[in-house]
């Protein structure tokens, strides 16, 4: 595990953490991070008073999907859900990100009706990482898959309503999902869909980082920011018998801590299943990833000695959680190397890689490596799993109905 990734885990879990488990280092500190904390919050709430001020335009239709919560929520999926969803009911979709790859100089607008034009490698790994799973359903249902990145959300919005009537596209068609930025004061949206975690809700201090997990919040008033949004998706509900109930309960007991209730139509649990397959290839003149489900033997893989998981992801503890269930209690460790959220692949981890029987990757960190010229080799050579997250919500037509009224 590189040095970063054990400072980001530590990082996290002091963030997570209640009041009486925040450790020594973290009460020695406390003054200055509480001023620290404190700061952000000020600046986070202006902010999102300017954002209150800007006009929501009339055309594209813009949807946010977001969380309070620093990361690992899992809004990506959720908007993917959203998103075929969309494609599948005859929309055209263009999604929206923020640019985290600091090669990349230029904003990058990528269009599936255009694939010999342009080049996915401009990608970052957020944006591939739609693309990989949303591309397929886009070509299925004859509609059109719009990705844009740039530094500000706000100023993707004009490039893509420019480059739209530049060719003649119709906005009425086009439904555009801004992957997070409820915080952003750079553009405004139709509606705004934040993901929460109940357990973090109940437990975590209300407070800013770094004293507690949020992007904004300062103790008194964090009931408001709970009841700022349209809509509250709950996540990560688990996918078998009986979990849905105790998950409900989870939901209420979060919100009554800050004296709210559960309400019918805006609070949805989110049913998370984590989901495995064999990478059997990958088609980089149409970006197509072919891909097969994995059987009880090859699960059985994961068991052996030789076999790793390598991952840069926000809170990789859930997914060790995951990948343990799946290994049904085998007792034989896995070689696991945790790498930084968003961070590229090494010498020092693709020498790993190639020295294993096989590999086990998320689909983000999947996306991030197809960019490196150095990891095609690997695919040729060895085993490659990929894990993903795939989501319901469990009213989906209630919710459906408040996300399409009005709107669409």
């Amino acid at each position: 595990m590189s040095q970063n990734a054990k400072l980001e885990i530590w990082g996290r879990k002091t963030l997570d953490a209640a009041w009486t488990q925040k450790g020594v280092l973290f009460w020695l500190l406390s003054p200055f991070l509480i001023f620290v904390s404190f700061c952000w919050f000020v600046v986070t709430s202006r902010k999102i008073q300017q954002r209150r001020l800007i006009k929501v335009p009339d055309y594209p239709r813009i949807l946010c999907i977001g969380n309070v919560l620093v990361g690992g929520t899992g809004k990506s999926p959720i908007l993917r859900a959203l998103a075929i969803r969309l494609l599948e009911k005859g929309h055209d979709v263009c999604i929206f990100t923020k640019q985290l790859k600091k090669s990349v100089a230029k904003d990058v607008l990528w269009n599936s009706e255009k694939l010999q034009e342009q080049h996915w490698k401009e990608l970052g790994d957020e944006s591939l990482e739609h693309l990989l799973l949303l591309l397929p359903i886009a070509q299925k249902y004859g509609r059109k898959l719009f990705l844009v990145e740039s530094t500000e959300r706000g100023k993707s919005l004009e490039i893509f309503s420019s480059y739209a009537h530049q060719c003649g596209y119709s906005l009425k068609e086009i439904v555009c999902l801004v992957d997070d930025g409820l915080q952003s004061n750079k553009f405004s949206s139709h509606l705004e869909i934040c993901v929460w975690d109940p357990d973090l809700v109940f437990t975590s201090p209300p407070f800013s980082i770094p004293i507690g997990p949020y992007r904004e919040g300062f103790g008194a008033g964090f009931s408001r920011i709970l009841n700022r949004h349209s809509i509250r998706l709950w996540s990560r509900c688990q996918e078998s018998p009986g979990q849905l109930e105790k998950f409900y309960a989870k939901i209420k007991k979060a919100l009554h801590r800050f004296g709210l209730v559960f309400q019918q139509g805006r609070d949805f649990p989110v049913t998370y299943d984590f989901k495995a397959a064999r990478l059997d290839g990958f088609e980089p003149a149409t970006c197509t990833l072919n891909v097969s489900p994995l059987d009880v033997d090859a699960l059985k893989l994961w068991n052996t000695t030789g076999w790793m998981v390598v991952t840069g992801i926000a809170r990789p503890e859930r997914l060790l959680k995951d990948l343990e269930r799946m290994r049904k209690g085998c007792t034989q460790e896995m070689n696991i190397v945790l790498m930084g959220d968003h961070a590229p692949l090494t010498d020092e981890v693709l020498q790993q890689m190639h020295l294993a029987k096989g590999v086990v990757l998320t689909l983000k960190d999947l996306a991030r490596f197809l960019t490196d010229s150095r990891f095609e080799s690997l695919l040729h050579s060895k085993p490659v799993h990929v894990c993903q997250i795939a989501v319901s919500i469990s009213t989906w037509e209630t919710f459906e109905e408040l996300v399409w009224k009005g709107n669409l």
